[in-house]
């Protein structure tokens, strides 16, 4: 298999990782005491791919220091939900670019192009 079908498969696994993560947040949104969680794997993937030497990916997930309200929950709904559409922005554009790289693969192999 190719890297960039490797690196696009990790930021596609990660990138679901990422929603999961946002969409606890969103469900959690008025749980008293409920504090926000992050998850992020972008700068760590940029760090390997800028790399001569091999590295590992590791993303960085945690909670929230933003500030809580007065139920002591700290999520920020309307971030939350930027986002949320910001990742299924970048999760549609990987599942593209894997489309193309499979159909680059399989006309490479005689396939042809579809």
């Amino acid at each position: 298999m190719s890297s960039t079908i490797d690196v696009l498969g990790y930021a596609l696994s990660a990138l679901s990782a990422q929603r999961q993560v946002l969409a606890g947040n969103i469900a959690n949104d008025q749980t008293p005491g409920y504090v926000s969680r992050t998850y992020s794997f972008e700068s760590s993937l940029r760090a390997a791919l800028g790399s001569s030497a091999p590295s590992t990916v590791t993303p960085a997930a945690g909670l929230s220091a933003a500030p809580a309200g007065p139920n002591g929950n700290n999520v920020d709904l309307t971030q939350e939900l930027s986002k949320l559409s910001s990742n299924d922005l970048q999760a549609q554009a990987v599942v593209n670019a894997l489309n193309i790289q499979f159909r680059i693969l399989r006309g490479s192999m005689g396939g042809g192009f579809q």
